[in-house]
């Protein structure tokens, strides 16, 4: 006995560690957290109450017989419900993905006519003694004492049958635990039935919580949790392998588009089940390559065959499951993909440049209007490559705020004079080369430094009003971006500014683009009711560039409305679409907007802007963007 007592405590300590280490880990409150939680806490209720009992059994003598009936009874009791409950568990992770399947249904319905059948014998038992009894203050087993290793063999051949029939849709973590959980505790079971003085009740729960701890609850390393796919370090050393063996090999993402109406239509938890439903069929999709999860929402292929002849046909195998709906339990939803795909033939490229790519590639398929795969090729590498020298050349212009501030002028055609401008944005390379707005704004909106970008154009300006009071103009016009007004700073920064460079307010003019507004029409319309407070004006610009919302643009307090060239040059034509131009104009002018016409190249267009009564006229007709001397001799000109 004093052996038993030994093992009892090895596994308290077992259970212990695996407690502090499992509270220390683990934060989620799910019901897979709270049943293992649960689990380690009755284990170790079930293993003290064992230390009681055999401790009642060794001093029988001494303790009231009662007492040792209520202990063994109520070890038994707790023993029995353990075994069961971890069944229960074990059977819940089976079907983790498909919680309504009816095998689930089933075996919890076994175990719980089980767990009733035990629960009515150690009742019985203070009277039929079947399962133990204590009789001149010694402990003897019953005839049915062993009842509760064969529910527990039983439990084991029921999950294992269970495992067989549905390991199709077993996670990974599941297979590696059938593949030791049930022989170890049918081996330690065996043990205590041949040698019955040595109880290893204890070890046997030690045993099964370790096991489900290592295969489900642990930080694998290299293992999605929700997916079971291998991860995004995985998939990266597959790679360097791949590139050390010196042979070609192909290597697909795909990135599911718009997810977040699935969370928001059916919920996060129907959300994670559509996603590993996904990631099954990547994993099963041909025996030549391995799927990982590379982000929340983009998956990997690693064709693992250089002679595979699924290469070129998987992609369109996937676009073609991409037009089915998917479906879980009575759920179905039709998702979108997109993909990119690279073929490495021993290129210089390392693990991490190939994903670099790929990712570039991807968010390049996300554009397209149908999604097609964007395959990156030397062409695409070279797109790639000038993309990141013009990122490191704003990033550094940015640094050293060494950004050119070109002013074009706006012609008030009713005063004859140049009232305003608009202040662009100019950046050289390091060999003093000019990188066109076209290419670099786009660039520094897509990576986040648009808005450092902008605060230095406001700075500048701010200066240029304020070093110059010679210049009369009414306002000087900036461009804004959404990143502006998510910046919860945005209204102080812009006052502080103003402040410490002495301008009137009313000179600073936003223009603000259609696309921006519909990014987060509450936040805009916030912000710029809070600098209008303050006098700062605003413009809504790009108007008809294809965003166009009447109804929300008339919500918004614009002072001004800068018409696009593409409209301009609608209004220019005959027919329908300048009928349509006019007619906006016109509206326009009585709701008290003023009016900019942009992109103006020609006397033509200028004479009919003016007809059309448009407030002011902008475009190379009467000057490109100037630098800053260059602008204030152009207005002295105008003298």
């Amino acid at each position: 006995m004093e052996f038993s007592l030994k093992m009892e405590v090895i596994s308290i300590i077992i259970i212990g560690v695996l407690l502090s280490y499992y509270n220390e880990r683990q934060k989620g409150v799910n019901l897979k957290n709270r049943c293992f939680r649960f689990c380690l806490h009755l284990s170790l209720i079930s293993i003290f109450l064992n230390i009681l009992a055999v401790w009642g059994i060794r001093f029988s003598s001494e303790i009231p017989l009662f007492i040792n009936m209520l202990l063994s009874s109520a070890y038994y009791l707790v023993t029995c419900f353990l075994g069961e409950l971890v069944t229960a568990y074990l059977f819940y992770l089976i079907f983790e993905h498909y919680p309504h399947h009816v095998c689930l249904k089933k075996s919890f319905t076994i175990i719980g006519i089980i767990f009733g059948a035990e629960a009515l014998l150690v009742f019985l038992n203070y009277w039929n003694h079947w399962l133990f009894y204590f009789q001149d203050n010694i402990y003897y087993r019953g005839p049915l004492n062993a009842i509760c290793y064969v529910g527990l063999m039983v439990d084991v051949i029921i999950v294992g049958r269970c495992y067989y029939l549905h390991r199709d849709i077993v996670s990974g973590a599941m297979k590696k635990a059938m593949r030791t959980m049930p022989y170890i505790i049918c081996a330690v079971m065996l043990f205590q039935l041949l040698y019955r003085d040595v109880m290893m009740n204890g070890m046997v729960t030690a045993l099964a919580d370790l096991i489900i701890f290592i295969s489900f609850q642990s930080n694998r390393i290299d293992e999605d949790y929700l997916t079971g796919l291998q991860n995004r370090g995985a998939f990266l050393e597959e790679l360097t392998s791949r590139i050390n063996r010196k042979k070609p090999f192909h290597v697909i993402l795909v990135g599911i588009n718009q997810f977040d109406q699935i969370n928001r239509k059916f919920g996060q938890k129907n959300g994670d089940e559509f996603l590993f439903e996904i990631a099954k069929y990547l994993n099963q999709l041909n025996q030549c390559s391995a799927a990982y999860r590379i982000s929340n929402l983009t998956f990997g292929l690693v064709c693992k065959n250089e002679t595979c002849n699924h290469v070129g046909s998987c992609i369109e195998t996937m676009k073609e499951r991409f037009e089915a709906p998917w479906k879980i339990e009575n759920t179905e939803y039709k998702l979108s993909a997109s993909f990119s795909d690279l073929y490495w033939n021993q290129n210089e490229w390392d693990a991490t440049q190939i994903l670099e790519r790929l990712e570039y590639a991807l968010r390049m398929s996300k554009k397209r209007e149908n999604h097609d795969c964007v395959h990156f090729d030397e062409q695409l590498n070279e797109k790639m490559e000038r993309q990141k020298y013009v990122l490191e050349q704003l990033k550094d212009a940015i640094e050293r705020k060494d950004i050119s501030i070109s002013y074009q002028p706006i012609y008030c055609w009713k005063d004859d004079v140049f009232c305003s401008c608009e202040a662009l944005a100019r950046l050289y390379d390091k060999n003093g080369e000019l990188i066109s707005p076209g290419e670099f704004i786009p660039i520094a909106e897509a990576t986040g430094v648009i808005q450092e970008l902008t605060w230095i154009i406001v700075e500048k300006v701010c200066s240029f009003l304020s070093g110059h009071p010679e210049v009369k103009l009414k306002g000087v016009s900036i461009n804004l971006s959404m990143q502006q007004f998510l910046d919860e700073n945005m209204v102080g920064k812009m006052d502080q500014l103003i402040k410490k460079y002495q301008v009137e307010p009313n000179r600073i003019k936003l223009e603000v683009t259609e696309r921006t507004i519909s990014q987060n029409i509450e936040k805009v319309h916030q912000s710029i009711l809070m600098l209008q407070q303050k006098g700062v004006g605003f413009y809504l610009d790009d108007f008809g560039v294809g965003y166009s919302n009447l109804s929300s643009m008339l919500a918004l307090p614009f002072e001004t409305i800068k018409l696009d060239k593409s409209l301009v040059d609608k209004a220019m034509c005959d027919g329908k679409e300048s009928r349509i131009v006019n007619a906006m104009v016109g509206l326009f002018l009585e709701e008290g907007y003023s009016i900019v016409a942009e992109g103006v190249e020609s006397e033509e267009t200028v004479e009919k802007l003016m007809k059309l009564n448009v407030d002011r006229i902008q475009g190379f007709y009467y000057s490109k963007p100037l630098n800053e001397k260059d602008f204030l001799e152009f207005l002295q000109n105008q003298e």
